[in-house]
C-alpha cells in the first residue's frame, strides 16, 4: 500500500465554533448539576437534546460537535467547584502571588 502525504493547503480557523462550544459546555454542566441536585439522572443524550432545544447561536456547529461538548460537561459533572473562563486563570495567578509574597522577606 502507498502513503501519500500533502501539506495542508488552507488555514484551519476553528474560532468561529471554539466560542459556541464553550458556551454550550458551561450550559451543559449547569443542566447536569440542575438535574442531579433534583434527585435525578440524566443521560448524555437527554443534555443533547435539551441543549438543542433551547440554546441559540449554536448554528456553527454540527451534531458531533454539540455531543463532544455534552461529553465533556458530564466528565466535569462530578466536580462541585467548576469555574469557567478567565476566573480560574486569575484565581491561580492571585495564589502564585500570594505564595512569592509569602516566600520573600
Amino acid at each position: 500500500m502507498i502513503t501519500y502525504k500533502y501539506k495542508i493547503q488552507n488555514p484551519i480557523d476553528i474560532s468561529k465554533n471554539l466560542q459556541p462550544y464553550n458556551s454550550v459546555v458551561r450550559y451543559a454542566y449547569n443542566r447536569f448539576r440542575e438535574l442531579i441536585n433534583a434527585g435525578e439522572n440524566p443521560s448524555v443524550d437527554e443534555i443533547v437534546r435539551i441543549v438543542q432545544k433551547n440554546m441559540k447561536h449554536i448554528e456553527a456547529l454540527d451534531f458531533t460537535l454539540i455531543r463532544y461538548a455534552v461529553l465533556k460537561a458530564a466528565s466535569l459533572k462530578e466536580k462541585e467547584k467548576v469555574i469557567f473562563g478567565v476566573g480560574s486563570f486569575l484565581m491561580l495567578s492571585n495564589s502564585l502571588l500570594s505564595r512569592k509574597a509569602l516566600k520573600s522577606p
